[in-house]
């Protein structure tokens, strides 16, 4: 038994030298293999785009993934930003913006547990830069703004606004002309694929009219207007025993500047005014042609008669006399005027080109030639508004700077007393004039009409003269204005 043993003991050590021979061969075997690949493998095994090469890379590409001894190939990139690389070697490339990147590729050759590692460097080619326009538009407001560029896909803050609007605010830009505010002023603005505009977006800058009774009772809304822009005013709602409202003052003892619902200009900053009493004796007739008649509302029954009158929208929500320049006027009581002092209001609208007698006197009814007469208040040929009136000698005349056959709405006054006149137009005193005040004989009066002289500027004979347009809110009082 023991020689057995010993036989065996002697036999099995051979064996165990033989094993770990072939052990240590196969290993030196693999690093050769190794090292081969790794001195085999080159940037041409690398499968770029036809048009690609290692220092011009602009898309993805393929890296081999064995080596020829059987090998495994395994990659990292040294940016995986412009870099990606999947376990099957496919890169992926994402293209940098402003200039070129160089990206370390490593290779890391593996066999068995012998491996070794290799690298190349790339070059991934900036994008080509795409730029799109915004283009800013003042919609509505004044100035210039360079259009901005911006790269596609980037974002940028905006071009500061410099547009204006009188009256107005910037509140931001719009992508309509029309739309609700989407960027801020300077805000970031990412560019899309395309180009773009957006629209300057103004919010009013509105102030207030309070209206002051100024000695009178009763309550009224302030008015809010914008800036720069007019609106009638609210009707009158104050009263005062024994008064009647004759219209607007700027201060509590001023002179007359506006009338009931005149247009106002709303400038920059609020605004007072104050309600301007006359004595309701001085009232003589107050045609308000609401009810499309030449009804007289002062309370003083004064007949009036219209004579081809129709009646349409005074664009304030009631009705103006409309006259056809041809047979309209409104006749008013004899002798009505037949004084040195007296003060007409009214209210009137000529289109371009319309032009006539607003208000005249003379010593026969409407038709028969006078040999006295007067066309007190007259929109001449030229658009300029006159006032005038007899002395003991010639007429005293004042004449508007202005023309008034504009389409608009405005409002006169004429006003008369025993030595002078004045011409108020929309509120403000054009012009007075002196001289002794003389109605003569001139007892027949209207509105609408006047016999005219050839000398009147547009007027090629002696004849009567009819008003084509709109007249409304016609005041007479037999106290003077000025």
């Amino acid at each position: 038994m023991k020689r057995n043993n010993i036989y065996r003991y002697i036999f099995f050590i051979p064996i165990l030298f033989m094993v770990g021979s072939c052990t240590d061969l196969n290993g030196l075997k693999d690093e050769a293999e190794v090292a081969k690949d790794a001195e085999a493998l080159s940037v041409s095994d690398i499968v770029f785009a036809p048009s690609d090469t290692s220092a011009a890379v602009t898309t993805g590409f393929t890296l081999p993934a064995s080596g020829r001894s059987d090998t495994v190939i395994t990659w990292t990139s040294s940016n995986t930003a412009v870099i990606t690389i999947s376990d099957d070697g496919s890169a992926t490339v994402t293209r940098p913006s402003g200039s070129d990147v160089t990206v370390t590729l490593t290779a890391t050759i593996t066999k068995s547990s012998e491996s070794t590692i290799k690298t190349f460097t790339v070059t991934v080619l900036a994008a080509a830069t795409v730029t799109h326009s915004v283009t800013f538009n003042a919609n509505g407001g004044s100035g210039t703004m360079t259009a901005q560029v911006i790269a596609e896909g980037a974002s940028a803050n905006l071009t500061t606004n410099a547009f204006t609007r009188t009256g107005y605010t910037f509140a931001g830009w719009a992508t309509t002309s029309g739309g609700e505010v989407v960027y801020a002023d300077g805000q970031s603005y990412t560019m899309d694929g395309a180009d773009a505009d957006l629209y300057a977006v103004w919010t009013a800058i509105t102030h207030t009219v309070t209206f002051n009774a100024n000695g009178g009772s009763g309550t009224m809304t302030a008015q809010v207007i914008a800036e720069g822009a007019s609106a009638n005013l609210t009707a009158n709602a104050f009263t005062n025993i024994g008064y009647i409202f004759a219209g607007w003052s700027t201060t509590s003892g001023g002179a007359l500047a506006y009338a009931d619902r005149q247009e106002y200009a709303m400038g920059a900053s609020d605004a007072t005014l104050y309600a301007k009493w006359t004595a309701s004796a001085s009232l003589l007739i107050k045609l308000t042609f609401d009810d499309q008649s030449c009804a007289d509302t002062s309370g003083n029954n004064n007949t009036c008669t219209g004579t081809s009158v129709s009646y349409a929208s005074d664009d304030n929500g009631g009705y103006a006399a409309s006259l056809n320049g041809s047979s309209s006027y409104i006749k008013l009581p004899n002798s009505i005027l037949s004084r040195d002092t007296f003060t007409v209001m009214m209210r009137f609208k000529a289109e371009d080109g319309q032009k006539g007698c607003l208000l005249g006197y003379q010593n026969t009814t409407v038709g028969v030639q006078p040999t006295q007469f007067i066309p007190i208040i007259m929109v001449q040929s030229d658009g300029l508004l006159r006032g005038i009136l007899w002395t003991t000698a010639n007429d005293i005349t004042v004449l508007s700077t202005t023309t008034v056959d504009d389409g608009n709405w405005h409002t006169v006054y004429f006003s008369a007393k025993s030595n002078s006149i004045a011409l108020y137009l929309d509120g403000k005193q054009i012009g007075t004039a002196t001289g002794t005040v003389r109605p003569l004989s001139m007892i027949y009066s209207q509105i609408g009409t006047s016999y005219g002289r050839a000398r009147d500027p547009g007027y090629s004979t002696d004849a009567w003269y009819y008003f084509d347009g709109l007249v409304d809110n016609f005041y007479l009082y037999n106290a003077a204005l000025h």
